[in-house]
């Protein structure tokens, strides 16, 4: 009796096992895919699609996180300051609004600026962006081990729709600007640097890479056999 139900047992673990690794190998194949994409679209002929604000906040974020766009729009007068560290600096990420004739309006990531450069931030309303390249980026999440009261240390896209009245759709995803390392990417004044956009070296890439998801599935792949092992072993008794 014993013996039927540890075979059960290992029966249902095994097919668990089998089920996350069948999983595991489908999300491997579509982060490749996503891998792909992701380093072809920063090639100098790939053709970035232009969009118009509304457009993008029509998009499916986990879909088109990531992917590239251009836009164009006039950024308002909000500015969120988001504390980060950039190449072992402190320092601060603008996180602005981006609106167009149709007064629809997305969050987005202008870039960062040492800390040491606080007090000769610049107002940015009124400043057109035409042909912006940006990433489209998912919401980032407070981090549970940060004390958040002290000050902001993620991209609140609830909080930024709430203090601007925007619309739920404006919380699902934003962009990221990206720059070229040709081109003088200062918002503030003509010779300067600051904010410093994302550029292809430093945009932060997606955790789940592919090299992780065929580690998991290699070792749910690995537990499968196992258990069907176990399972070949406890019937020939």
């Amino acid at each position: 009796m014993k013996r039927i139900l540890f075979t059960g047992v290992m029966s249902c673990l095994t097919v668990t096992a089998m089920s996350a690794c069948n999983w595991q190998y489908r999300r491997y194949k579509e982060s490749i895919r996503k891998w792909q994409l992701i380093e072809e679209q920063f090639k100098p002929d790939f053709p970035i699609k232009h969009f118009a604000i509304s457009d993008i906040l029509q998009l499916d974020p986990k879909e088109y996180s990531y992917i590239l766009v251009k836009t164009s729009g006039q950024l308002d007068k909000y500015i969120l300051k988001v504390y980060r560290f950039q190449d072992g600096r402190p320092g601060m990420m603008l996180c602005g609004l981006l609106k167009d004739n149709s007064n629809d309006a997305i969050v987005v990531n202008l870039g960062w600026i040492p800390e040491n450069y606080l007090d000769k931030i610049e107002s940015l309303e009124g400043v057109q962006l035409n042909d912006m390249c940006a990433m489209i980026k998912l919401p980032e999440h407070p981090d549970k081990n940060t004390d958040q009261n002290l000050m902001n240390t993620f991209i609140d896209l609830q909080l930024i729709a709430k203090e601007n009245q925007l619309p739920q759709n404006s919380t699902k995803l934003y962009l990221e600007r990206l720059g070229s390392q040709t081109e003088n990417t200062g918002l503030f004044k003509s010779q300067d640097l600051y904010p410093v956009p994302s550029f292809y070296s430093t945009f932060q890439k997606p955790y789940l890479t592919p090299d992780k998801h065929k580690a998991y599935y290699w070792f749910w792949g690995s537990c499968s056999c196992l258990g069907i092992l176990s399972i070949i072993s406890l019937i020939k008794r």
